[in-house]
């Protein structure tokens, strides 16, 4: 019995033991890694919302761990968190967790994040629905120039748009954001709209409102008011010779001057009741006109340009409460006249005027705070334009010219400084180069063709760029000296070896004179507005410092003319003969001088007035008056020819 009992257990268990599953290699049964790999995503296609958000993606694997990969693009706006474990039956349940930012855009979305596992992979695409649409302009109204204009928006949109003027008399760059009008000749004032759409959801839209006072159409009538510093007055004779020449008959130009006061205080007597001065001219006749409301210059709006000019030692000091109160009483009257601001100058570098001091006395620092200003009103919508005269005269300053495009009383200099002054105004105010006519105006003073360059390069580069200084290049020709054939017999006559020198090249300025007994500024129309009436006369070279002119130089003029070798201890010394200083030299008409410290003395500089021995030079012989005087260089000399005007200075 207990032997068929053991027999019956002994099948029991070897039955048992051949109905077990075996185990798979490499793993231990039950929760262990089944020998062959799986790897099963949820879903492969996932939706969601426009906002920012988190989805969770089911992951069952043979293995422990997964790789998370976000594909291409997805990776701005998708990203990878963490991967939460379950552990199954023979599986590895993987939670793969993902963040999304918010779809700013009005275009749905999607991206693809790839799962992988040794070298299996599942794909999951991740859809995001769009935005709602959305679009802004930078602005929504301006006011046009009444002669055409054009201003840039910025447009600020989640989807692609259209853009869909109202008018055939305006256009809108997508591109750069530039809408233009042409000129309104209608002779009635106008309105019209710039609609940018949304593509996604056309019913959503921007504006920009336009709107665009009348021409003054007549072409020979222009009405200007100027609003400010009197400083303006200085160049109104040279401004209406400009408009003349530019085909305008019937001009008017009005000032209303509130010299010395800041921006707040001219705000206040704008607004005030009180009376103001009127200076004015009105085709070609000026009159002045005292104890006149502001209401009745301001009335009719028959105003083609108002300009506001700052005090001119206030110009660097922005206010913008008082200048928005300037505007708003121009526009309670001249409600559509296009406004601009009159960029001043900065002090001449050696202006004793109280107002430098607040910049240190340093012109540069003035400059740069009254271009701040401009640059400043210039972004202001209700303004036109800047006129950046001062940088105009910067840039004139980079040149030979130097610091006497305006005087020792700060004010601009004829014939130079207005005249530029008087063209910067045309072009900006009219739309038209006044430089372009037939015969552009030009002041009954003479100016020496040399500085028509620098004048044309200042002008263009100060349109160009007119909140920055751009340096000069254009400087007058330097003079090659007495012609080599005449030069060689004279300083032969004179017992010399012509091949021992070098010509050294210089620079004159036509029609003007050194006087040294004045001090060291040159007496010229250009500068000074001078109408002395010798200055027609004479040539003046640059000054040349003492180490420019070494011992044994040889100074050549030819028969018939003569130089003044004006001489100075310091260029502020004046040579009066007055308490031991030295007196004004002589005219010297010898043909060859050799220079040597008897000739130079106590003098440290030396400049040369070049004239003819009697009679006026004619225009021609004035054009080559270089060429009559020369000054030559031992080639021994250590300093062997003058510097280049860029290494020296001039000292008008």
């Amino acid at each position: 019995m207990k032997k068929f009992l053991f027999l019956i257990s002994a099948l029991t268990l070897m039955f048992a033991a051949s109905c077990q599953k075996p185990e798979e290699e490499g793993g231990q049964g039950g929760n262990e890694q089944n020998s062959t790999p799986e790897l099963i995503v949820d879903r492969t296609v996932y939706s969601v919302a426009n906002g920012d958000g988190v989805l969770n993606i089911p992951v069952d694997a043979t293995s422990k761990t997964v790789k998370v990969s976000i594909v291409g693009d997805a990776k701005d706006w998708i990203s990878y968190k963490e991967t939460k474990a379950e552990t199954k039956a023979e599986l590895e349940t993987h939670i793969v967790v993902l963040s999304y930012s918010a779809n700013p855009i009005a275009t749905a979305r999607e991206g693809s994040v790839t799962i992988s596992m040794d070298n299996l992979s599942e794909t999951v695409t991740i859809k995001q629905a769009a935005a709602k649409a959305k679009i802004t302009v930078s602005e929504t109204s301006r006011r046009m120039n009444p002669r055409g204009d054009s201003f840039f928006v910025t447009v600020t949109a989640n989807d692609d748009y259209t853009v869909s003027p109202s008018a055939d008399w305006l256009t809108c760059n997508k591109e750069t954001g530039e809408i233009k009008a042409t000129l309104n000749g209608s002779g009635a004032f106008r309105t019209g709209k710039v609609v940018f759409a949304s593509k996604a959801e056309t019913d959503v839209t921007a504006e920009v409102t336009v709107t665009q006072k009348a021409a003054n159409v007549d072409p020979e009538l222009i009405n200007i008011l100027a609003i400010g510093d009197a400083t303006t007055e200085e160049y109104v004779d040279y401004f209406l010779g400009v408009l003349g020449s530019m085909g305008y008959t019937k001009i008017h130009v009005a000032n209303i001057p509130f010299n010395g006061k800041t921006l707040a205080e001219t705000a206040t007597a704008l607004a005030g009741k009180e009376k103001v001065e009127i200076h004015a001219c009105l085709d070609g006749a000026t009159f002045f006109a005292a104890d006149t409301l502001v209401s009745e210059v301001l009335t009719p709006d028959d105003w083609d340009a108002i300009v506001i000019q700052p005090s001119f030692d206030k110009a660097g000091d922005y206010d913008a409460a008082s200048l928005a109160s300037i505007v708003n009483t121009i526009r309670a009257y001249c409600e559509f006249t296009p406004l601009y601001w009159n960029m001043t100058w900065a002090y001449k570098a050696t202006s004793t005027a109280a107002g430098f001091k607040a910049y240190k006395n340093d012109q540069l620092a003035m400059y740069t705070a009254i271009a701040d200003v401009a640059n400043t009103v210039a972004a202001n919508k209700e303004f036109a334009g800047v006129i950046p005269l001062g940088t105009l005269i910067q840039n004139l300053r980079t040149s030979y010219i130097e610091d006497n495009v305006t005087g020792d009383d700060d004010k601009l200099s004829p014939n130079i400084g207005k005249l530029v002054a008087a063209y910067l105004w045309g072009q900006v105010l009219t739309g038209k180069n006044p430089l372009g006519v037939t015969t552009p105006f030009a002041p009954a003073l003479r100016y020496d063709p040399d500085c028509v360059p620098a004048m044309q390069e200042a002008f263009a580069n100060a349109l160009a760029k007119p909140f920055e200084v751009t340096k000069a290049t254009q400087y007058p020709p330097y003079v090659l000296s007495v012609p080599e054939a005449e030069a060689k017999a004279l300083i032969e006559a004179a017992g010399k070896k012509f091949e021992d020198y070098v010509a050294a090249p210089f620079i004159v300025m036509h029609y003007g004179f050194y006087n040294s007994q004045n001090g060291n500024y040159l007496t010229c129309s250009v500068f000074k507005g001078s109408n002395d009436g010798n200055m027609n006369k004479f040539a003046a070279t640059h000054i040349i410092p003492k180490n420019e002119i070494p011992n044994g130089t040889l100074l050549v003029v030819l028969d018939g003319w003569q130089y003044r070798p004006e001489g100075w201890v310091t260029l502020s010394t004046k040579n009066d003969g007055k308490d031991g200083r030295p007196s004004r030299p002589g005219n010297v008409s010898t043909s060859v001088v050799e220079v040597n410290d008897t000739w130079w003395g106590t003098f440290t500089y030396r400049a040369f007035n070049i004239s003819k021995v009697s009679g006026t030079p004619t225009a021609d012989e004035m054009k080559a008056v270089g060429t009559k005087f020369g000054i030559y260089l031992p080639k021994t000399a250590t300093n062997n020819g003058l510097q280049d005007y860029e290494n020296g200075t001039w000292n008008w």
